[in-house]
């Protein structure tokens, strides 16, 4: 579940990135893009910038990646953390911290463990055509223990 997700998330905000023309390759092409998307000049983007760009059918995929490569929970995007995105981040497989956070993301009852339902949120917001059967059947192959929920270690076995 966790590699198709953060597969997911990499193809489709990457994708928006560059239909949104901010897309780039070199160091000054990124700052430039980082610049472009930043309204208030604060030197971080948050999840509303982000939707001015790419409107609000982008928030689950832009929330996703935003979780996934904020390395300091700060709900923001860091010049780095966007260079990141730009590279692929998400494409190649997670840290182990990557995974941890989208883990705690998708944990929405802190509970430490993902229920079926809390999987089939989440993989409804980066993969909103998967069926019901192709959700349950993800969830099973990540549940290596068959105890019905998802814990750390089997979301990010999947990760690797």
């Amino acid at each position: 579940m966790t590699r198709v997700l953060a597969a997911l998330a990499g193809v489709a905000l990457t994708g928006l990135l560059t239909a949104g023309g901010v897309a780039a390759q070199n160091p000054v092409e990124i700052e430039q893009g980082f610049r472009q998307l930043d309204v208030n000049r604060d030197g971080l983007l948050t999840i509303d910038e982000l939707r001015a760009l790419f409107g609000s059918d982008a928030d689950a995929r832009l929330t996703m990646m935003v979780v996934m490569l904020d390395e300091d929970a700060s709900d923001t995007l860091s010049i780095d953390e966007f260079a990141q995105l730009l590279a692929g981040g998400g494409q190649r497989g997670i840290t182990e911290a990557q995974a941890q956070r989208l883990f705690d993301y998708f944990d929405s009852d802190g509970d430490a463990l993902i229920a079926p339902a809390e999987a089939k949120v989440a993989m409804g917001m980066m993969a909103g055509g998967m069926t019901d059967a192709q959700m349950d059947e993800e969830f099973a192959r990540t549940d290596a223990n068959g105890d019905g929920a998802i814990d750390f270690e089997e979301f990010r076995k999947t990760a690797q």
